[in-house]
């Protein structure tokens, strides 16, 4: 396979994603995950890009680490929200 040639692809769609929307850059949520890992650095590399980071009392604290590492990495604008009291409010 040519990665470069897929990254490639992926960027310009991007690109043609934001010129058809008229945004100026991503919003986009970040686990500390692979997938968001992958998407937030394509993101990154076409604009600004913002994660969200919405843990719980119960996630993973080595994901959150592993968010904010990349956010940091990146230069991307990052909030974090704890969304326990929602999912607590939506599981009741």
């Amino acid at each position: 396979m040519n990665y470069e040639k897929i990254e490639k692809n992926i960027l310009e769609f991007l690109r043609d994603y934001l010129a058809t929307s008229g945004a100026k850059g991503f919003v986009l949520g970040l686990s500390g995950g692979l997938d968001s890992a992958v998407v937030a650095t394509l993101c990154a590399k076409i604009a600004p890009t913002h994660a969200l980071l919405m843990p719980t009392r119960l996630s993973n604290k080595a994901n959150l680490a592993d968010a904010l590492r990349l956010a940091k990495t990146l230069g991307l604008n990052y909030k974090i929200i704890d969304i326990s009291n929602i999912l607590e409010s939506f599981c009741a």
